[in-house]
């Protein structure tokens, strides 16, 4: 298992760092059903974007690929089946300015995926120096979750 960054936060001794899937997806429902669709679906962009943010600080110079295969392999530690268990990366595709990111095995489903487009938001507005919108639309390939980024001027 490779080292997951986890900007300082200590793991549970006992239990572990994780939580079956029931919670969190419980989590979320709770979210959605206080806030509603609109308002949960920022609240979960933003804070993934906070922990994009920090992991790409935490990664330091690994944080600024020079190739997407590079950034693929790099983030796929960090969130795949080695690192976090966020979800995992496929393929990407594009160009630093627009980048398509399919992604699968998902926590959120009923809330489009806004944290995990969230994560990806700010790590990469934190790597490459800029603002960037996300959006999220349906795969067409096997089913996978396709997070898009273009960079914003």
């Amino acid at each position: 298992m490779s080292e997951i960054k986890l900007n300082g936060i200590e793991g549970r001794d006992v239990l572990g760092n994780y939580f079956h899937v029931v919670c969190g997806r419980a989590i979320l429902d709770g979210i959605q059903e206080t806030l509603g669709e609109a308002g949960a679906r920022a609240l979960l962009v933003q804070a993934g974007r906070k922990r994009g943010q920090s992991l790409a600080v935490d990664l330091g110079d690994q944080a600024k690929p020079e190739s997407l295969e590079q950034f693929q392999k790099v983030l796929g530690e960090q969130l795949g089946s080695s690192g976090t268990r966020l979800c995992l990366i496929k393929e990407v595709t594009g160009e630093w300015n627009h980048l398509q990111i399919y992604v699968s095995d998902l926590l959120e489903y009923k809330i489009e995926s806004a944290y995990t487009l969230g994560v990806f938001q700010g790590f990469l507005e934190q790597s490459l120096d800029g603002l960037f919108q996300g959006t999220i639309e349906k795969g067409e390939k096997d089913g996978s979750v396709v997070l898009c980024f273009r960079r914003i001027e």
